[in-house]
């Protein structure tokens, strides 16, 4: 096996190199000199050499498994070498959406591409409690579990509003129509010297984004946003103390 291993290991990275020397200049003559013996020589320098490439690629090859076996389950440098190559080979570095555009990020790719919201500004900041952005942002959507919802999915439960007793506990009801609704928000406007806003989620929407607007009324309009999203969830909870 050693006297084996020297006939067809022994300095194969030289023998690489003087293969790879010898077919350029055969190659070299062959053109000058296209004599039979040129091109002939020229092909057994080409065989040669191929030879040699592919039994350099063997040597290296199972020099790295026995390396592996050796150190390739240690914390040590060689495997994170190897780590980080397998990961570069292995990774997706781009990918293909619908539309033929070419992205990086597996989520950009896979989820639906929508305008943005022209209330995200109202909704998203630094100042917001994220439980309160949350509430905001399902009773924006209307998908926030009034007892007029939670009826309509054939719970036992009932869809009487319990601050008034009076109607559906719906959205547009809890928010506008409920005459306790009303009185908070009549509250809250009266102290930062807001008329009345609307009654409709349509309209509702563009008049916070017109009194955010004013700078020096922003900081207590958000405030009293706060308060009434917080009553809004203790009147689902049932309470009727903000």
């Amino acid at each position: 096996m050693k006297t084996l291993h020297q006939d067809n290991y022994s300095g194969i990275e030289k023998r690489v190199q003087i293969a790879e020397a010898n077919l350029v200049s055969a190659q070299l003559i062959a053109l000058d000199d296209p004599t039979p013996i040129n091109v002939q020589t020229e092909v057994l320098a080409k065989d040669l050499w191929i030879y040699l490439r592919l039994t350099e690629e063997s040597f290296f090859k199972q020099r790295s498994r026995v390396k592996w076996l050796g150190e390739g389950h240690l914390n040590t440098p060689f495997y994170h070498n190897m780590m980080t190559v397998r990961n570069a080979l292995n990774a997706v570095k781009k990918l293909l959406r619908d539309d033929g555009s070419v992205t990086k990020s597996l989520q950009e790719a896979i989820r639906p591409h929508l305008p943005p919201k022209d209330w995200a500004p109202l909704l998203w900041h630094k100042g917001i409690i994220p439980r309160h952005a949350t509430t905001t942002w399902l009773f924006i959507l209307d998908r926030n579990p009034t007892l007029y919802r939670l009826h309509s999915w054939g719970l036992d439960v009932g869809s009487t509003c319990l601050l008034c007793r009076q109607a559906d506990e719906s959205r547009n009801h809890l928010f506008f129509e409920c005459h306790y609704s009303a009185e908070v928000w009549s509250t809250i406007c009266a102290r930062l010297n807001q008329n009345v806003p609307p009654t409709s989620w349509n309209a509702i929407l563009p008049w916070l984004r017109n009194v955010s607007s004013d700078r020096v009324k922003l900081p207590c309009f958000k405030l009293g946003r706060l308060v009434f999203i917080a009553y809004c969830e203790n009147a689902m909870s049932g309470s009727t103390q903000v």
